[in-house]
């Protein structure tokens, strides 16, 4: 997969650095420290996003082991800034980190049960162990981004999740890898207006096995287990590499990566969306004035037939904040198709929308939800503008 182009260098005043364990985050967190003059500890060391953008408050950093609801939007003003780490040696460092912390379980103070299981299980029956170790091994980095694109995305096909972790990835502003954290930070610095700080070696798991020592066994069984993991670092380090060696006179300015369009896609397509577009009500065109309302048109064909079709509809602004969303099952429209039949639906979004830029994710599944069968997710369907009218002339004096 190809990513984005290098992204902006706009200068932001403040970041968020959405640090997953064992991916050199502690050494970037405590350099952007260094460098704002603020800790950026937050209230959790796992810490709701929204809760933690609610009570900024004038902080510069805020860094945490943060968790997204499905859908929520990045704040705007906000640089945001992540790390990923090749899956299995991010595993196995976080195995023997937990591992380390065998005095807290045994006296009670942990009992989150991955980190019992470590100091129990030695690795190989801990990577056969109950489903919750498995899943602790299992696609972690690919699954924590993936939930702010979509729901339970643990349901979704590898090549879906990767689609939607990717899209997810996209909406950040500096996207690093470890090990090679400096350039990473150098681009956060500099994009914060800050004095480049140097990136210590902090946080480092002792008495961890070198992937070499471990038994072919569970390195195959992690690989096999990783691979949208696998797919997502690879991205991120063709990213990584296009920043680098973009020089910033030539990247892109005054947009931000936050807005790529790009178009994620997954589902079984046994009904599938073919067409879409937007126009409004009295100017027919995808550029519509302030307060006129919009529909939204989708052709969709099925190779199967369904009787509980549910269609949908998210619409976001530039900042990617959600500004409207219904379905054809809140709506109370009963939609059923048969094989070999093309689907006509429209929606008629009549909210006043602000001047600005518009992109439409439409959906066709079955049911209350995408999680009882997702034919087709189509994110970036669709766009449309709002443009403020002209001033009406002064009416002419009497």
């Amino acid at each position: 997969m190809i990513p984005s182009a290098a992204p902006a260098t706009d200068v932001h005043s403040r970041i968020v650095f959405d640090h997953l364990p064992k991916t050199g985050g502690t050494s970037v967190r405590m350099a952007l420290a260094a460098a704002l003059g603020d800790s950026g500890s937050v209230t959790e060391t796992s810490c709701p996003h929204h809760v933690a953008i609610k009570g900024a408050n004038g902080r510069r950093l805020l860094a945490s082991h943060f968790w997204f609801f499905p859908g929520e939007p990045l704040a705007p003003g906000w640089l945001y800034a992540t790390v990923l780490r090749e899956p299995v040696e991010r595993f196995l460092s976080q195995y023997f980190f937990y591992r380390a912390m065998s005095t807290a379980v045994l006296s009670g103070a942990v009992n989150d049960t991955r980190v019992v299981g470590a100091v129990h299980l030695d690795l190989d029956a801990y990577v056969d162990g109950p489903q919750e170790l498995r899943l602790a091994s299992s696609n972690v980095q690919a699954l924590h981004y993936a939930w702010r694109h979509c729901d339970a995305p643990e349901h979704l096909a590898e090549n879906d999740l990767i689609d939607a972790a990717i899209a997810s990835l996209e909406g950040y502003d500096e996207v690093g890898v470890f090990p090679d954290l400096q350039p990473f930070l150098d681009n956060c610095c500099d994009r914060l207006d800050v004095a480049r700080q140097r990136v210590a070696h902090l946080n480092a798991t002792s008495g961890r096995l070198s992937r070499a020592r471990v038994s072919p066994a569970v390195i195959a069984t992690l690989v096999a287990r990783n691979g949208a993991d696998a797919a997502l670092y690879k991205w991120a380090r063709q990213r990584a590499m296009a920043s680098r060696t973009t020089p910033p006179a030539n990247r892109p300015s005054g947009v931000s990566s936050r807005h790529a369009s790009r178009r994620a896609e997954f589902g079984s397509r046994h009904v599938e969306i073919v067409t879409s577009r937007c126009e409004g009500v009295a100017s027919g065109s995808a550029a519509v004035r302030r307060g006129e309302a919009v529909v939204v048109r989708l052709c969709a064909r099925a190779t199967i037939a369904e009787n509980d079709l549910t269609i949908g509809i998210a619409v976001r602004d530039s900042e990617c904040r959600l500004v409207y969303a219904t379905n054809s099952n809140q709506a109370g429209h009963g939609v059923r198709v048969v094989a070999g039949q093309f689907l006509q639906w429209s929606f008629l979004v009549d909210s006043v929308l602000d001047p600005g830029e518009y992109d439409v994710t439409l959906a066709i599944h079955r049911g209350l939800s995408h999680l009882d069968g997702c034919f087709h997710w189509v994110e970036n369907a669709a766009s449309f503008s709002v443009v403020q009218p002209p001033p009406a002339a002064d009416q002419a004096e009497f």
